[in-house]
């Protein structure tokens, strides 16, 4: 067991009313860091504008802390970037679901940071070190990152969902 407290930022995807099953499993992938740390918190981001149902959802995810939402017609990347950037610095630890959705926003996120990005992880070894493809997909690497935040998008069939219970906090 480590010494260090991480909180970690998700970024939901969803199609306005859904919140995409992706989202669930990149919270999976939050918690495994929980065996790396002495305690870890989850916290997801919503961007969308009248997305009530959405937040519900994300607010029942099991290990969620709080659910920020971003009540607005923000829904491009660029413009996400800049947001995001500016509560980053608040986490350890960004994370996206390895869509099209998380493929545009956080390589953005990471530039704007000026972080590296660890991309389609699909194992998490420690609160630095993570398992991604490279080479097209045709081998694994075990990377450790020394940034201060870790941005990463997460391969979304390696990771079960995460299951559904209390609400947590909205803001």
């Amino acid at each position: 067991m480590s010494d260090s407290n991480v909180k970690v930022l998700i970024i939901a995807e969803h199609d306005g009313s859904v919140l995409a099953a992706e989202t669930l499993k990149a919270v999976t992938a939050a918690q495994q860091l929980r065996q790396f740390a002495d305690s870890i918190t989850t916290d997801v981001l919503v961007f969308g504008k009248g997305c009530a149902t959405v937040v519900e959802s994300a607010s029942c995810i099991d290990g969620v802390s709080q659910v920020l939402v971003v009540d607005s017609d923000i829904r491009v990347a660029e413009a996400m970037t800049s947001l995001v950037s500016d509560i980053a610095k608040q986490y350890t630890h960004l994370m996206a679901a390895a869509t099209t959705f998380g493929k545009n926003l956080m390589p953005r996120i990471a530039a704007k940071l000026d972080v590296g990005q660890l991309s389609d992880v699909s194992q998490i070894f420690g609160v630095d070190t993570v398992v991604r493809p490279i080479y097209a997909g045709n081998a694994l690497a075990k990377v450790r990152s020394l940034d201060p935040l870790k941005v990463l998008t997460v391969r979304a069939s390696s990771f079960e969902k995460a299951a559904m219970g209390e609400t947590a906090t909205a803001q």
